[in-house]
């Protein structure tokens, strides 16, 4: 949808050079500002999921290991000071 109309944005703005058609190269640039923004608010929220997967899978084999190699039997505590961070 998007493609159709930045398409039929550059026949307008390539046409006699009226008025209308530097209004529809306004409007053009203002639909390819707008759909930048948007993808750039997807790579932020994308960007911060993949961070939150590694840092809770991380926390998970921190915690493994721990306890398996110091045979330290507080999870508890460890649950707590990782939360307090």
């Amino acid at each position: 949808m998007l493609l159709v109309n930045v398409a039929s944005g550059l026949k307008d703005s390539h046409g006699s050079g009226s008025s209308t058609s530097s209004s529809a190269s306004l409007g053009l640039w203002r639909r390819l500002l707008h759909f930048r923004r948007d993808m750039s608010g997807m790579r932020a929220s994308l960007g911060a999921a993949a961070f939150y997967f590694v840092c809770s899978i991380s926390m998970n084999f921190l915690n493994k290991s721990v306890v398996s190699s110091f045979n330290f039997n507080y999870p508890y505590f460890i649950m707590v000071c990782q939360v307090r961070l």
